[in-house]
C-alpha cells in the first residue's frame, strides 16, 4: 500500500510540474487578478498623489489672494487714520461724529476669520494685524468716551501705522512674492488682471 501512495503523491507532483488544461486557466486568472489589483493601486496612488498637489496649488494661490486683499485693506485704514488725526488736529470738533465719519474698513479680516485658507498666511502677519485692529478699536474706544486727549490718540496712531508699515505690511509683500515664484515655477495663473 505504501507503494501505491508514494505513485500517487508522484503522479500529483507531475500534474503540478506541467500543468494540465485545468491548471493553466487558474494560473491565467490569478496572474490578471494580481496584475488588475497592482494597476488599481497605482492608479489610485499617482491620482492621491495629484489631488495633493492640486490641493496644495489651490491653498497658495488662495493665500495669495487674501494677501492681496489684506494689503489693500490695511493700507486703506492707514489712509483713513490718517484723515481723522489730521482732522482732529486741526478741527475741535464732536470725537464722536469724527470718529463714526472716519471709520476703518474690516470686510477682509472679518471674511478671514472664515476662511479655510487664513492659517497659509505667516503668523506675523495674522497677529499684527489682530494687534493693530485691537489696539485701534481701544483708541476709538478711548477717544470717543473723553478719556484721552486728541493730541495722544494721534501720537498712539501714528506708533501704530509705523509699527504696521514696518513689520506686517514688508511681510505681506515678502510672501506675497514668495507665493508669487511659487505659483510661477507651477504655470498657474494666480493674478486676475
Amino acid at each position: 500500500m505504501s507503494l501505491f501512495n508514494i505513485s500517487r503523491h508522484l503522479t500529483n507532483l507531475r500534474r503540478l510540474a506541467n500543468p494540465g488544461d485545468g491548471s493553466r486557466f487558474w494560473i491565467g486568472q490569478t496572474m490578471v487578478i494580481v496584475s488588475t489589483v497592482l494597476g488599481v493601486y497605482l492608479a489610485a496612488n499617482a491620482g492621491f498623489e495629484r489631488a495633493i498637489e492640486f490641493d496644495a496649488m489651490v491653498n497658495k494661490r488662495s493665500a495669495y489672494h487674501l494677501l492681496g486683499s489684506l494689503e489693500a485693506e490695511l493700507k486703506d485704514n492707514i489712509t483713513i487714520m490718517n484723515k481723522l488725526a489730521e482732522s482732529l488736529s486741526v478741527i475741535n470738533k464732536d470725537r464722536k461724529y469724527m470718529l463714526r465719519r472716519h471709520q476703518t474698513g474690516k470686510f477682509v479680516w472679518q471674511a478671514m476669520l472664515e476662511s479655510d485658507h487664513t492659517f497659509q498666511i505667516p503668523a506675523e502677519v495674522l497677529t499684527g494685524v489682530r494687534r493693530y485692529y485691537k489696539n485701534l478699536e481701544i483708541l476709538r474706544y478711548e477717544l470717543e468716551n473723553s478719556k484721552i486727549p486728541n493730541h495722544y490718540f494721534i501720537q498712539r496712531v501714528k506708533k501704530e501705522h509705523a509699527v504696521l508699515e514696518e513689520k506686517v505690511l514688508p511681510t505681506i509683500t515678502t510672501e506675497k512674492d514668495r507665493l508669487t515664484r511659487i505659483l510661477t515655477s507651477l504655470d498657474i495663473s494666480y493674478d486676475e488682471k
